[in-house]
This record gives structure tokens, C-alpha cells and sequence, in this order.
């Protein structure tokens, strides 16, 4: 390869895989997670707002989403194809905030150093939910406001007129990131401190697209809000049930330690005697070699621990990192940025980790998040212990056998690994209608599909002055009728549920009632596992019951037999196949 050739074969390689994971995102229908953001964009599209109407959080992600919707509504004129443009909009981000990523680091670092991290960004995604969740828009604002933050206070020495606008555009990212995860905020001070530490000046700027972006979003979020719906909304939101945060920062450190049970001990005996043993580094240089034999094999059975859950090998290589930490010969003019460049993603990537515990209930797997940032400072540690002091060539080996093996397996995992559908090879049966078109699942999933779009656009009427229920696990299925969502959230909303009777205080009863037979949407995971589940067979399980059955007795509901399963309406409506 000429030197020519050389500058651009990283851009190259992530080009490969942005193709990869473009095809990648044909195969698979979920029914659950991933058709919940859709729908919640849907009831923004419609003129719903957070608390008034929906009162699941994970909404605010869908407002950062919202104008991409806009775009997509404008020139489609349908929701037909709707998972698609988001699941290739996310891959179009992941490849942007992935070459944002190389470009930076590469200003300071090797490019095979710069490019892993770089491919670690964009292979992963939570649980290989390939649509815009608020796990992945969460994590590339994050990310590419980090790395403007970097840019600016770390790597460049002199003043530059474009930093306060890099300032700026960082702070908007960074607005926008907490608006899809507010606990973010609750990191804020320490995060501008450590970004700022020696450059505050600039940190107005941050602060300025900081408040920028949540001007626009406040804004927005309140034309639609009366002053009496303000104390609606208030009194909602305590129905969302925010977690303790102590307990949740707690249960972070229970969940690293469960995921280091087996090997905890011993590395923390490692990391002691290497502290110890670097007062004398000429000595016992046989004990070194064993513990770095020792880390090694802690690192392969963490490796091994995580072959199920996308990011766990991050959580791997993270903590290999650290253990390589006093074995590093700091040499040379990069030695300083270097050692400031690990302290500092490894700090913002634990503050992101922590964040994304607090506001999830995923445990290890939602930890993983901040771990994809954390394993850009364990590769720069790697890099600098591989090229530092003697035995060069065999370190490098090591590096490449280390980096190749937490590529490999997270590569794997984000082609083979399929969330809440089937295995890989049956899902041949291309969907031809509805919001899910153009993906491939299994042909049970087509035909159950099918039958839910048909019966809605034949017993459901298509007013948008008409609320609907589709119970259980059907988010999507809302978006196959102009019709507005009638219960708090779209999500695993059970029939019977006992905050119906509150929300009903200030919305009208659905006119019609769709209850999915139970199989609907059923699923087998293969290569991850999700609350440590195989699969679930019969997701839509339903217990009729509660104020709405109450309220239905009360006004005479009717019910029939559909493809899909129950659909209860109000007498006075009539059906045919011309529709209502």
C-alpha cells in the first residue's frame, strides 16, 4: 500500500463496515423495545406530550429523534418503512460520530489506535437494537461531545477560532445527550470541571450550547401546554417512579463485581504487586512476566463471561486496561497526553456507565454503554504499554491479539446476534406493508404481522379524533392507524393496569380495544440473552380486568373474534370490510 493509499484506509474500513451493518439492518422485526421509540415519535408526530399523555420517560429521547420523523413523514407521506430509515439513520450517525472519533484521536495517536477506538463506537449497539433507542442516540451524542471536548482542552495547546464554536457545538451534543438521559445531569459539574480544568474560558461557549439546546427543547416541549395542563403534567410525573440514586450507583458497583466475581480477588493481588514491583523494575522480572500472564488469562475469562451481552467485551478490555496501568514505561513526548487522555475517558465513560444505570433497568448490560468510551482510554493503554520499554514486537502482538479478540467478538455478536425475533437464517420473509416494510423475519412473525395491520385497517377506524388500545406488546401497531394512542404509554401496557383509572381522569376511554393473542410477537434470542431470558414464546399474555373492564361493562362494550386476537368497541360502531 502506497503512503497514499495509507492516509485514507481507515475511512476505507469504516466505509466496509458502514455497508455491513447497513445490510445487517434488513433482518429482524422486534416487536418490542425498538417498535416503542417509532411509536413514541408517532404520538409526538400526532401532538401528544411527555406527561400529559405518554408518561414513559424513554420518550424524551423520541424528541431529539422527532425532526429526523418530520423528514422522513414529509417525503413519504406514510409510516410504511418507517423502521428502516431509522435503523440506516442510526448507522449514518454511528459512521459520523465514528470518523469524528478517528480523526481526533488520530491527531495524537497511532491510526491503528484511532481506528479501534473508532470501530468500537460503531459496531456496538445495545442488545443489537439497531433503531435509534435512547441507549444509542444517548451514547453518539455523549460520544461526540466528549471528543469535541478533548479536541479543545486536551490536544490543542494554542488558541484556535473555531474552539469556542467546537465549545459550543460539544455543549449542544452534550445538551441534547442529557434531554435523551436526564441523569446525565446530575454528572454535569464534574464533567465541565474535568473538561475545562485548565481551559475555562472556553467553558461559557460549552455552557451557551448547553442552554441552547435545552432552550429549543423547552420551548417546543411547552407550545403545546396549557396552564391548566401544567399542573396536570406535575402531578403525572409522579408517576414515573424515579429511582434512588445512591441505591442505583450502588448496584453499579454490584454489577461490575458480578461480572468480575470469578477473577476479583486475584486482580486486585495483581494490581498490588505490579504497584510494588514498579519501585524496582529491574528486579523479578520473572514474577511480571506471570502477572501479565495472569492478567491475561483474568482477561480471556471475562471475555468468555460476555460472549452473550454486546459490550461486555469493552467491560474486558477496560478493566485489562487497568491492570496494565503500572506496567507502562511512560517514554517520550506523548507520555503526559497519553496518561491524560486514559484518565479521561476512563473517567467520563464511568460517569456515562453510571448514568445509563440510574436511568435503566438493564443492569450489566446497560453499564456496558459507558464502557464502549472507557475501552477508547483501555486501547490508548495498550498502545502505550506495546510500544514503551523492551519486548516491543511481542507486546504488539499481544495488543493485536487483545483488540482483535474484543473486535471479533463484538462484530459477531452485531451481525449474528438477533434481538427478540429468531435465529439469523429464518428470517427470509420479506414484510410488504405497514411500518415494519422491508425487513425480513421468520414466517410465523410475517403472518402474525400481517394479521395485526389487516385487522386494524379493517375494524379500526382511521379518525384522528378516535383513541385506540392495542394491548400488549404491539408498539408499532399504532402506527398503522391515524388514530390516537389512548393509555399512558405503548409499553407492555397491561389491560388491567391501575394508572389507567388516573390517566382517564384527564383523557377519554378508547373506542375500540385490540387484545393480541398471546403468542403475537413471541421470540427465541440467539448469541445474546436479554433479563437472562432464551426467548419468550407468549409475550402478549393479557389479564382483562380493572377500571377499563369496569368501564366497558359500564357502557355496553361489545367484543368479536379477529385474526389477531379480542377487539372490544362500543356498540354504536359497525364494520365491514370497507372499514368504519
Amino acid at each position: 500500500m502506497d503512503a497514499s493509499n495509507k492516509k485514507y484506509y481507515p475511512f476505507f474500513i469504516l466505509a466496509g463496515i458502514f455497508v455491513i451493518l447497513l445490510i445487517r439492518n434488513r433482518y429482524s422485526f422486534c416487536w418490542s423495545d425498538e417498535s416503542l421509540y417509532v411509536s413514541n415519535m408517532y404520538r409526538l408526530y400526532q401532538g401528544d406530550v411527555f406527561l400529559k399523555d405518554e408518561w414513559n420517560s424513554a420518550m424524551l429521547s423520541s424528541y431529539v429523534t422527532l425532526p429526523l420523523f418530520y423528514i422522513f413523514m414529509l417525503f413519504k407521506g406514510s409510516t410504511d418503512g418507517v423502521y428502516i430509515f431509522f435503523r440506516d439513520a442510526c448507522v449514518v450517525i454511528a459512521f459520523f460520530a465514528a470518523v469524528s472519533v478517528y480523526r481526533i484521536l488520530s491527531r495524537q495517536f497511532l491510526t491503528r489506535t484511532a481506528l479501534s477506538c473508532s470501530i468500537c463506537l460503531m459496531i456496538y449497539s445495545r442488545a443489537n437494537i439497531c433503531g435509534c433507542s435512547y441507549y444509542n442516540m444517548g451514547l453518539f451524542l455523549f460520544v461526540l461531545a466528549d471528543c469535541m471536548f478533548y479536541d479543545v482542552c486536551y490536544l490543542q495547546k494554542g488558541v484556535r477560532k473555531k474552539d469556542r464554536v467546537l465549545s459550543f457545538l460539544a455543549g449542544m451534543c452534550l445538551g441534547m445527550s442529557i434531554i435523551v438521559n436526564p441523569y446525565f445531569i446530575l454528572f454535569l459539574l464534574i464533567l465541565f470541571l474535568f473538561y475545562f480544568r485548565d481551559r475555562r474560558k472556553k467553558i461559557l461557549a460549552a455552557i451557551g450550547g448547553c442552554v441552547f439546546a435545552g432552550t429549543v427543547f423547552v420551548l417546543y416541549y411547552l407550545k403545546s401546554i396549557s396552564f391548566d395542563g401544567f399542573f396536570i403534567m406535575i402531578r403525572n410525573a409522579g408517576s414515573l417512579g424515579a429511582p434512588s440514586v445512591t441505591d442505583k450507583i450502588v448496584y453499579w458497583f454490584i454489577c461490575l463485581f458480578g461480572f468480575f466475581k470469578e477473577t476479583a480477588v486475584v486482580q486486585g493481588l495483581v494490581f498490588a504487586l505490579q504497584i510494588y514491583l514498579k519501585q524496582n523494575p529491574k528486579k523479578y522480572m520473572w514474577i511480571r512476566y506471570l502477572l501479565a500472564l495472569i492478567s491475561l488469562a483474568c482477561f480471556g475469562v471475562h471475555l468468555y463471561h460476555s460472549a452473550n451481552m454486546l459490550g461486555g467485551a469493552y467491560i474486558a478490555l477496560s478493566f485489562l486496561g487497568i491492570q496494565i496501568l503500572p506496567v507502562i514505561s511512560w517514554e517520550g513526548a506523548n507520555a503526559d497526553i497519553a496518561r491524560k487522555s486514559i484518565l479521561y475517558f476512563y473517567i467520563t465513560g464511568i460517569l456515562m456507565s453510571m448514568a445509563f444505570v440510574i436511568a435503566s433497568n438493564n443492569g450489566i448490560d446497560a453499564a456496558g454503554i459507558g464502557f464502549v468510551v472507557v475501552s477508547f482510554g483501555a486501547i490508548i493503554a495498550l498502545s502505550e504499554f506495546a510500544h514503551s520499554g523492551k519486548m516491543q514486537k511481542q507486546k504488539t502482538v499481544m495488543e493485536f491479539i487483545c483488540l482483535g479478540s474484543v473486535l471479533g467478538v463484538t462484530m459477531f455478536l452485531r451481525i449474528f446476534s438477533v434481538y427478540r425475533d429468531d435465529v439469523l437464517p429464518e428470517l427470509k420473509y420479506k414484510i410488504t406493508q405497514g411500518p415494519a416494510k422491508g425487513l425480513y423475519t421468520t414466517k410465523e412473525h410475517l403472518q402474525q404481522y400481517n394479521h395485526v395491520c389487516d385487522d386494524i385497517r379493517e375494524f379500526v377506524n382511521t379518525d384522528r379524533e378516535t383513541s385506540v388500545f392495542i394491548g400488549r406488546i404491539a408498539p408499532w401497531a399504532y402506527l398503522c392507524t391515524s388514530a390516537r394512542c389512548g393509555v399512558y404509554t405503548t409499553w407492555r401496557l397491561d389491560f388491567s393496569d391501575p394508572r389507567l383509572e388516573q390517566y382517564y381522569e384527564n383523557h377519554l376511554e378508547p373506542e375500540k380495544i385490540l387484545v393480541l393473542d398471546p403468542e403475537y410477537g413471541g421470540f427465541r434470542d440467539n448469541y445474546i440473552s436479554t433479563w437472562g431470558e432464551n426467548g419468550d414464546l407468549t409475550p402478549n399474555v393479557n389479564n382483562i380486568g380493572g377500571y377499563l373492564s369496569e368501564y366497558m361493562d359500564r357502557s355496553g362494550y361489545q367484543c368479536m373474534r379477529v385474526r389477531s386476537g379480542i377487539l372490544f368497541f362500543k356498540p354504536k360502531v359497525s364494520y365491514g370490510k370497507e372499514g368504519v
